[in-house]
């Protein structure tokens, strides 16, 4: 099996078992794009572990002398302020009520809630 077989594989072994994914279906991309995928996926990992490791020893690890390997963070988008260049937990601007409101609205008043909830046990359908 070839590197990007594998990456199928234990991505479709992660998966819960409601999955929609099936091996004929991530057999049917493209060996390119499969292996194009697989790379990014372990820079990336590898681009976290050179950060958890600075934060922990506050060494930079250095590729052939002078390359310093990091984060390419220009093409990087805040979830708060969705401006390109840094991530929402450094982002200056405030932090985006919509959602809660959103939520707070569509809830409505806790007070007008009086529907009756029951417990309810259900034998042998093989939840476990």
């Amino acid at each position: 099996a070839t590197i990007s077989q594998d990456t199928a594989s234990a991505f479709i072994a992660s998966q819960s078992n409601g999955s929609q994914i099936k091996f004929k279906d991530i057999i049917q991309i493209d060996e390119d794009d499969m292996e194009e995928m697989d790379i990014k996926w372990n820079m990336a990992l590898l681009s976290m572990r050179a950060n958890k490791f600075w934060k922990r020893t506050g060494k930079k690890i250095s590729i052939q002398g002078s390359d310093v390997a990091g984060f390419d963070k220009s093409k990087v988008e805040c979830f708060n302020c969705h401006k390109m260049g840094h991530f929402a937990r450094e982002c200056i601007a405030p932090r985006n009520q919509e959602r809660v409101k959103k939520e707070s609205y569509r809830q409505g008043s806790k007070a007008e809630e009086k529907s009756s909830k029951a417990l309810m046990a259900i034998d042998g359908v093989g939840w476990d």
